[in-house]
């Protein structure tokens, strides 16, 4: 009888030792602690606008996704981010932001490139200023657009200033 109770403690303490032994080879994925939603306006004309969402995660990384609207050459092209991080110290923000952009008025095998944009600038009591570009990677579409923009928080906090 001694001899089952002491196997059974045994076997109890391997089970528990490899049942929550962490599994390295599957990480857990950082969670989001915050998000907040902000309205941007580019070059003072509301046709070219974008909302995008920050999302803090648990790791301390910021990412950013939404979509910008601009009009070029008469038509409104959409781009779609799939991708983006941000980086804020104190005040100053910088994203960098990569996706696909759609103009369904250009020839056909045009309407579409890659894209990547750039903005900086100052973010403080939900508001902030700043510069953006926008580069493509297709040809026919213009190497780099670029402007200042102004934006407000639509909502949440617990990422700017």
């Amino acid at each position: 009888m001694k001899r089952n109770i002491c196997f059974a403690i045994l076997l109890s303490i391997i089970i528990v030792h490899i049942g929550c032994k962490k599994d390295e080879n599957n990480p857990i994925a950082p969670t989001v602690v915050a998000s907040e939603v902000w309205g941007f306006i580019s070059s003072n004309d509301s046709a070219n606008h974008s909302e995008q969402t920050l999302e803090k995660k648990s790791d301390g990384s910021v990412a950013v996704n939404g979509t910008w609207y601009f009009v070029y050459q008469g038509s409104t092209v959409q781009c779609s981010i799939s991708s983006g991080t941000a980086i804020i110290a104190d005040t100053v923000i910088s994203m960098t932001t990569q996706g696909t952009a759609n103009d369904p008025s250009a020839p056909t095998g045009y309407q579409s490139s890659a894209f990547t944009s750039n903005v900086t600038g100052i973010a403080h009591n939900g508001k902030s200023s700043g510069t953006w570009s926008l580069t493509f990677s297709t040809y026919g579409w213009p190497s780099m657009l670029q402007g200042t923009y102004t934006a407000t928080r639509k909502s949440g906090s617990g990422i700017t200033k």
